[in-house]
């Protein structure tokens, strides 16, 4: 789809204009320094922004840099973490941060192949702390962009795919300043969709999101907050769990195996 300057122009002015009038203001975006854009991208990964602005605060307050989350434990990472859930981010944040100390002296790279290798950091993500800490022009999808690019160049289209997006957002992005395009895109995206409702259902990668009340998301959290608390035997667990054995067994296996739980003499204890 070829969007013609004329339509680009318009676009960016409706953009911009509700930008000038709603900017939301957050820490992240006070204060763009690398390391900030790094904790808030991997926060804001399936959390809603409210919930990580508090969040935020706390953590990076007592965790100032990549050098702080180094040194710690990974038992005081998660004790900070604790609340935001997907509580395997909280690994991953620790483990990135060693090897940002260890292999580029504390200072996050500004290669997208580089950043790409940093546990939990995919291709999007990874474009988008590119964006953020370095104001570079890169192109990435997310939900409230999605929406953005949906409501205004395919409203009439159903089975959307990502591919498409991005030809029309190469286009319309403003290459000056993208970061600033970007900020403007979120927030237009949170207003289309209290209004107009969930356009990335005509997207051919939206999925509905799985109930979390008596999930294995929410036992996983259950799980990590009591050996955070003290450790804990499996029949501890399964007391307070009130769960079968075997989902369980499967649950702490897995725990194992993502290195946020170890078994030693009976008990399980953070990894």
């Amino acid at each position: 789809m070829n969007v013609s300057l004329s339509e680009i122009n318009v676009f960016r002015n409706l953009l911009y204009g509700y930008y000038e009038k709603n900017y939301r203001s957050m820490p992240w975006r006070e204060d763009t320094s690398p390391y900030n854009v790094f904790l808030s991208e991997l926060m804001l990964q399936q959390t809603q922004v409210n919930r990580v602005m508090q969040k935020f605060n706390e953590f990076s307050s007592v965790f100032a840099n990549f050098e702080a989350i180094a040194k710690a434990s990974l038992h005081e990472v998660l004790l900070l973490w604790n609340g935001l859930g997907y509580n395997r981010r909280a690994k991953y944040l620790k483990s990135a941060s060693e090897i940002i100390v260890n292999n580029y002296k504390g200072v996050l790279p500004q290669s997208f192949d580089d950043l790409k290798q940093l546990p939990g950091i995919g291709e999007a993500t990874a474009r988008a702390i590119l964006v953020y800490a370095y104001n570079k022009p890169e192109l990435f999808i997310e939900t409230n962009i999605r929406q953005v690019l949906i409501f205004h160049f395919f409203s009439m289209e159903e089975k959307i795919e990502d591919q498409k997006l991005l030809q029309v957002l190469h286009q319309v992005v403003d290459k000056e300043n993208p970061k600033m395009f970007y900020w403007a895109m979120m927030d237009y995206g949170t207003f289309l969709k209290k209004q107009f409702g969930n356009l990335n259902s005509l997207s051919t990668t939206y999925t509905k999101q799985s109930k979390f009340v008596g999930s294995q998301r929410q036992k996983r959290g259950q799980i990590l907050r009591l050996v955070l608390h003290k450790p804990q035997t499996f029949e501890m667990l399964n007391s307070e769990l009130k769960t079968s054995a075997n989902e369980l067994n499967e649950i702490v296996h897995q725990l194992e195996k993502e290195k946020l739980l170890i078994f030693q003499n009976e008990m399980y204890y953070i990894g």
